[in-house]
Protein backbone atom coordinates (compact mmCIF):
# COMPACT_ATOMS: atom_id res chain seq x y z
CA UNK A 1 0.00 0.00 0.00
CA UNK A 2 1.72 3.17 -1.05
CA UNK A 3 0.86 6.34 1.65
CA UNK A 4 1.84 9.68 1.22
CA UNK A 5 1.44 11.72 5.06
CA UNK A 6 1.60 15.43 4.00
CA UNK A 7 1.70 17.68 6.92
CA UNK A 8 -1.41 19.14 7.01
CA UNK A 9 -4.27 19.83 4.15
CA UNK A 10 -4.30 23.13 2.05
CA UNK A 11 -6.30 25.59 3.77
CA UNK A 12 -7.99 26.33 0.57
CA UNK A 13 -9.42 23.08 0.03
CA UNK A 14 -13.31 22.16 1.03
CA UNK A 15 -12.29 19.28 3.42
CA UNK A 16 -10.25 21.56 5.59
CA UNK A 17 -12.65 24.01 5.70
CA UNK A 18 -14.74 21.15 6.70
CA UNK A 19 -12.46 20.69 9.76
CA UNK A 20 -10.73 17.43 8.35
CA UNK A 21 -6.58 19.08 8.76
CA UNK A 22 -4.24 15.55 9.09
CA UNK A 23 -4.75 13.86 5.42
CA UNK A 24 -2.76 10.48 4.77
CA UNK A 25 -2.52 10.14 0.88
CA UNK A 26 -3.44 6.18 -0.80
CA UNK A 27 -2.80 5.91 -4.00
CA UNK A 28 -5.15 3.18 -5.36
CA UNK A 29 -8.93 2.35 -5.33
CA UNK A 30 -8.36 -1.17 -3.98
CA UNK A 31 -5.99 0.25 -1.24
CA UNK A 32 -8.59 2.84 -0.33
CA UNK A 33 -11.27 -0.19 0.01
CA UNK A 34 -8.85 -1.94 2.21
CA UNK A 35 -7.73 0.81 4.69
CA UNK A 36 -11.54 1.50 4.92
CA UNK A 37 -12.09 -2.30 6.21
CA UNK A 38 -9.52 -1.72 8.61
CA UNK A 39 -10.72 1.63 9.67
CA UNK A 40 -14.21 1.39 9.93
CA UNK A 41 -14.47 -0.38 12.94
CA UNK A 42 -12.11 2.24 14.65
CA UNK A 43 -13.58 5.34 13.46
CA UNK A 44 -17.23 4.69 12.74
CA UNK A 45 -18.52 5.62 8.76
CA UNK A 46 -16.41 7.88 7.22
CA UNK A 47 -17.72 11.66 5.46
CA UNK A 48 -18.03 11.41 1.83
CA UNK A 49 -17.81 13.60 -0.90
CA UNK A 50 -21.28 13.24 -1.92
CA UNK A 51 -23.04 14.46 1.20
CA UNK A 52 -21.27 18.38 0.60
CA UNK A 53 -22.65 20.67 -1.36
CA UNK A 54 -20.57 23.15 -0.63
CA UNK A 55 -18.14 23.70 2.52
CA UNK A 56 -19.98 22.90 5.85
CA UNK A 57 -23.07 22.31 4.27
CA UNK A 58 -25.13 18.92 3.70
CA UNK A 59 -27.33 17.86 0.98
CA UNK A 60 -30.87 18.33 1.34
CA UNK A 61 -31.27 14.74 1.30
CA UNK A 62 -29.06 14.16 4.57
CA UNK A 63 -30.77 16.89 6.34
CA UNK A 64 -32.35 14.46 9.00
CA UNK A 65 -28.56 13.61 9.29
CA UNK A 66 -26.73 16.70 9.37
CA UNK A 67 -25.49 16.95 12.63
CA UNK A 68 -24.22 12.64 12.39
CA UNK A 69 -22.67 13.51 9.40
CA UNK A 70 -20.27 16.56 10.13
CA UNK A 71 -19.14 15.57 13.29
CA UNK A 72 -17.83 12.17 11.62
CA UNK A 73 -14.02 11.89 12.87
CA UNK A 74 -12.41 11.43 8.95
CA UNK A 75 -12.93 12.04 5.66
CA UNK A 76 -12.52 9.29 2.91
CA UNK A 77 -12.72 10.44 -0.75
CA UNK A 78 -10.24 11.36 -3.82
CA UNK A 79 -8.12 14.19 -3.31
CA UNK A 80 -9.20 16.73 -5.66
CA UNK A 81 -12.95 17.31 -5.25
CA UNK A 82 -15.28 16.47 -7.86
CA UNK A 83 -12.13 15.80 -10.10
CA UNK A 84 -13.31 12.68 -11.53
CA UNK A 85 -16.81 10.62 -11.97
CA UNK A 86 -15.06 7.36 -10.90
CA UNK A 87 -11.32 7.77 -10.30
CA UNK A 88 -8.52 5.12 -9.81
CA UNK A 89 -5.85 6.79 -7.84
CA UNK A 90 -5.72 9.48 -5.83
CA UNK A 91 -7.63 8.76 -2.83
CA UNK A 92 -6.99 10.40 0.60
CA UNK A 93 -8.04 9.84 4.21
CA UNK A 94 -8.51 13.09 6.53
CA UNK A 95 -9.00 13.24 10.14
CA UNK A 96 -9.91 15.95 12.22
CA UNK A 97 -7.06 15.16 15.16
CA UNK A 98 -3.50 14.16 14.44
CA UNK A 99 -3.82 11.54 17.14
CA UNK A 100 -6.64 9.90 14.85
CA UNK A 101 -4.03 10.13 12.06
CA UNK A 102 -1.73 8.09 14.25
CA UNK A 103 -3.74 5.54 15.08
CA UNK A 104 -5.01 4.89 11.58
CA UNK A 105 -1.32 4.88 10.64
CA UNK A 106 -0.45 2.21 13.00
CA UNK A 107 -3.98 0.26 12.47
CA UNK A 108 -2.76 0.23 7.93
CA UNK A 109 1.23 -0.75 9.07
Amino acid sequence: MKLTIPERANPNCYVFQMGYLYPVCVWNRLDTGAALKKLEPVFGEPSREQYFWEPGRVKWAWQNRAAEIQNRRWYLGQRLWRRVQSPKTDFWLVFRTESDRTLAMMLLE
